[in-house]
């Protein structure tokens, strides 16, 4: 097996896992910061917390997240179900939802007002992973 070398820098006061997933998540918060905000909230809705089938993510209604809860509720064929928002998911989500916003309103919508199609929700989801993925190397290399 090979043994990889870790730059000590990086992770200097890393005490266990969940410091060190903490710590790489906040570095890649700070990464797409420049980001729109509903591309943000993309990120912390699908990518931190519990997976959310693309169908069900674009599927999501302003009606659908309780900010002040944090939660996000998600119908399926097997049931609704709810799942946490990180802090600043709710924070995120606060300031993307409009207040008017109620019922079936997408809470994910490209320019035009629409819901997103698969094929947006792909592309977004490609520009988050390739600034990841160039942090990341960028970072390591």
């Amino acid at each position: 097996m090979k043994a990889y070398k870790t730059n000590p820098s990086y992770t200097d006061g890393v005490e266990n896992d969940n410091e060190l997933a903490e710590f790489l998540i906040d570095s890649i918060r700070a990464k797409i910061e420049n980001l729109s905000i509903r591309d943000r909230a993309y990120f912390e809705l699908n990518l931190i917390t519990p997976p959310i089938e693309p169908l069900e993510f674009i599927n999501l209604n302003v009606s659908d997240i309780d900010v002040e809860r944090r939660l996000v509720r998600i119908k399926t064929s097997r049931g609704t179900f709810y799942y946490a928002i990180s802090k600043k998911g709710s924070v995120l989500l606060e300031q993307m939802i409009d207040p008017m916003a109620k019922g079936h309103n997408p809470l994910f919508a490209n320019e035009f007002g629409e819901r997103l199609s698969l094929y947006q929700f792909w592309l977004i989801k490609r520009e988050i992973w390739i600034d990841i993925i160039l942090h990341v190397y960028g970072e390591i290399g």
